[in-house]
This record gives structure tokens, C-alpha cells and sequence, in this order.
């Protein structure tokens, strides 16, 4: 019966200590990349695997990445924030792990938890706001909050975001230039007390229509909580004018709607 190659089986291989496989594993920054080559190509031949756990324990690290979404991974946005941020962490050997914050506490028991698991390494919030008294114990412990378009980079380490407000503002002139004279916004009617960076679209389309030559522009502003979006449908179809132009929030609502304006 074959053993289990250990640690030493591999420094022997590698012609270097144990403790220097132990580094090259858990610590690969005090390594060459000479050495820690010739360490991984022995543990290679080896067959010879490093416990998550073990690797864990003297690090410090979990090697996970909380991402908190606030909406199914399944969408077109959630799930590309989870394509981008995994080909980038899983070949630096980190998993990522989901977690679902649909309202405020939600929000407030994740970072009432993590703290005293300490499973995750860093914290990535993708278009909501978080409170500064929730984050606050997670930097005395180190571990930084990134925010992907939040709606402000307060209490965040690293923030990247895009202008919603402007972007609007570029669809309402673009609108306007192809001579819409009565548009409508869909969006979602928040479920909960979550900031959402979508926020910013609203007033980005309304002080576009309030600027230059668009004050004669009518705009209607429609929130909608029905998912399956039919009673949008039915209540966009029977506006009286009916609009020119529709804007949506987001493309979970403008697929849908598309489908089914093209159909009537």
C-alpha cells in the first residue's frame, strides 16, 4: 500500500528543507521563485497536496472572499462581477463565496458574523451602501472592503465605480436628438432600506430632462414590484398618450419588457 507523500518526502525531492516547503506553500513571497519551483515541481511528481485548512492555520488566511450581492448571481450584472473577480482569484488560489443581502439586516448580520468567524479575507460590495459602524471592527482586523459602483467610496479600502447620474444624462440627450418627446423610466420599487448606486440613474434622467431644450420633454416615472413585469406591460400599453421612448433601470427589465413590447 503506497503512503501518503509528507512534507518532508518532498524537501527531500526538492533537495531543500522542510521548512522551506512549508514557505513555499503558505509564504511564497520568502521563497525564490528559483526554489519554489523546483518545490512545486517535486510535490508535483510527488502527487503531494497542501490542506486548505492546514495552510489556513499558519497563514492566517482563509483564502475566501465574501462577495455580498443584493441580487442572483444569475443576472447579467451579478454574474459578471463574479466571472471577472473568480479570473482573477482563482488562479491566485482564493474561493469566493456568495452571500445574499436583500435588506438592511441582512446586511447588518453579515458583518455582525464575520468578524468573529474571521472567514474571509477581504469584503467585496458590489452597488449598495454600507454603514460605517458595521465595518468598522472589520479594519481593526484588517480587512479591507472593496466597493464595485457604491454609491460612495466612504468606509471602502479600494472603490471602482461608473456615473450613473451622467450616463442617464447621456440617454435623455440621445433620446431627445431622435425627437422623443414622451418618455418613461422603469425601475425597481425598492424592497428595502439598501442605497443602491441604481438610485443615482433616477435623478440622472430627471436633471437631464430639466437642462437646455428637454424642459418640453414629459416624462413618466413607472416603479414596478411584479417580477414577472406583466402588470408593467399592461400598464405601459394602456398609457394615454403612450410613450415614445422606454428607459429601463436595468436589463432584468428591459429584456423582459422588449420581448413583449415586440410581441404587441
Amino acid at each position: 500500500m503506497t503512503s501518503t507523500p509528507s512534507v518532508h518526502d518532498v524537501a527531500i525531492r526538492a533537495n531543500v528543507s522542510a521548512s522551506t516547503v512549508s514557505r513555499a506553500f503558505t509564504r511564497p513571497e520568502l521563497v525564490s521563485e528559483k526554489t519554489r519551483n523546483r518545490v512545486l515541481q517535486a510535490a508535483s511528481e510527488l502527487n503531494f497536496s497542501v490542506s486548505r485548512s492546514s495552510m489556513a492555520l499558519k497563514s492566517g488566511q482563509s483564502f475566501r472572499i465574501a462577495l455580498l450581492l443584493s441580487t442572483p448571481v444569475t443576472t447579467w450584472f451579478g454574474g459578471n462581477i463574479f466571472e471577472g473577480l473568480d479570473m482573477v482569484f482563482h488562479p491566485a488560489g482564493y474561493d469566493i463565496s456568495i452571500y445574499p443581502i436583500n435588506n438592511v439586516k441582512s446586511r447588518a448580520d453579515f458583518f455582525d458574523v464575520l468578524p468573529a468567524r474571521r472567514n474571509a479575507d477581504a469584503v467585496i460590495v458590489p452597488s449598495f451602501n454600507v454603514d460605517s459602524r458595521e465595518v468598522a471592527r472589520l479594519k481593526t482586523m484588517n480587512v479591507p472592503i472593496a466597493g464595485i459602483n457604491t454609491v460612495s467610496n466612504e468606509n471602502m479600502s479600494v472603490w471602482a465605480a461608473i456615473d450613473d447620474a451622467h450616463g442617464l444624462r447621456l440617454i435623455v440627450r440621445h433620446l431627445v436628438s431622435l425627437r422623443h418627446r414622451r418618455i418613461t423610466y422603469v425601475c425597481r420599487d425598492p424592497q428595502s432600506l439598501l442605497t443602491l448606486s441604481a438610485a443615482q440613474r433616477i435623478r440622472g434622467i430627471q436633471g437631464g430632462l430639466r437642462a437646455g431644450p428637454y424642459q418640453s420633454t414629459t416624462f413618466w416615472l413607472f416603479r414596478t414590484e411584479d417580477d414577472s413585469l406583466q402588470s408593467t406591460f399592461n400598464a405601459l400599453i394602456n398609457m394615454q398618450p403612450m410613450p415614445t421612448a422606454i428607459c429601463c433601470q436595468e436589463d432584468g427589465i428591459a429584456i423582459p419588457l422588449m420581448c413583449r413590447l415586440r410581441e404587441f
